[in-house]
C-alpha cells in the first residue's frame, strides 16, 4: 500500500515515495532516481528538496517511524493512561487476538528502521527522541500504578513496563518454533495469565471493575 502524507505539496509526495522506496528495497538500495519516478518528478527536484540522498533516507525513516508511532504507541499509550485504575482493561487489550498480529509487524518494522537509523546520525538523533519521549510517558504510567499499589509485590515500574510492552509488541512470540501461535485462544489465555499477574491481587477485585470478556477464575 502506498504511503500517504497530508497535505498535497510536491515536497510530501516526494517524501511518501521516499518511504515507499525505503520499504521495498532498504537505505543501501534506495536511490534518487527511484524516488523521483515513484513521486513523479525530476531527479532535479528531489535534489532541490533535501540535500543528498542521506538527507532523504533520514527523512523517509524518521516519517515512517513517526507513522508508526502514532498508529501503535499513541494508541496503546491513550489506553494505558485512561485505564490506570482498571487493570483489568489493559489485560484485556494485551490478550485480544485480533489486535495482536498487527501489533507484532508493527513492532519488526519499528525495530527495523530503528537499526536503519544506526548508519545516519540524523535519523539516529531523530528515533531516539522519539523513543525517550514514548519510554518516558510509559514510565510515568507504571509509576502511577506502583504509588496506587496496583503491582504485585515485588514489580517495579520499570519491570512493569518491561514486560507490558514485550508481550504488548510479540516479543515473547516464537512462532515456528514450537511456541505459541499468535491469535488462539490458547495465546490470549497465556497473555492474559502473564499480565494479571503484574497486578497485586486487590487490583482485580470487584472494586476495579472488570473489562466486559475478562472475568475473574472460579477454579481457586
Amino acid at each position: 500500500m502506498a504511503t500517504t502524507l497530508k497535505g498535497d505539496t510536491t515536497k510530501l509526495r516526494v517524501l511518501a515515495a521516499a518511504v515507499d522506496e525505503l520499504r521495498e528495497v532498504g537505505p543501501s538500495r534506495l536511490r534518487l532516481q527511484g524516488v523521483a519516478e515513484r513521486a513523479g518528478v525530476t531527479i532535479s527536484t528531489v535534489a532541490n528538496i533535501f540535500a543528498g540522498r542521506e538527507s532523504l533516507i533520514a527523512a523517509a525513516i524518521v516519517t515512517r517511524v513517526s507513522q508508526i508511532s502514532d498508529g501503535l504507541f499513541e494508541e496503546t499509550l491513550g489506553i494505558m493512561e485512561g485505564n490506570r485504575a482498571c487493570p483489568a482493561t489493559l489485560v484485556q487489550h494485551i490478550a485480544d487476538p485480533h489486535q495482536v498480529r498487527a501489533r507484532t509487524e508493527s513492532r519488526k518494522e519499528f525495530v527495523a528502521l530503528a537499526a536503519m537509523a544506526t548508519s545516519n546520525d540524523a535519523a539516529s538523533r531523530a528515533v531516539a527522541a522519539i523513543t525517550l519521549h514514548h519510554r518516558t510517558r510509559l514510565l510515568a504510567i507504571g509509576e502511577d500504578l506502583y504509588e496506587q499499589g496496583l503491582l504485585a509485590k515485588g514489580v517495579t515500574p520499570r519491570m512493569f513496563i518491561r514486560v507490558y510492552m514485550g508481550l504488548l509488541y510479540g516479543q515473547t512470540v516464537f512462532e515456528d518454533r514450537g511456541g505459541y501461535e499468535v491469535g488462539d485462544d490458547e495465546w490470549s489465555d497465556t497473555m492474559r495469565i502473564v499480565v494479571t499477574s503484574l497486578f497485586a491481587p486487590h487490583a482485580m477485585s470487584a472494586g476495579h471493575h472488570l473489562a466486559a470478556g475478562v472475568t475473574e477464575s472460579s477454579d481457586s
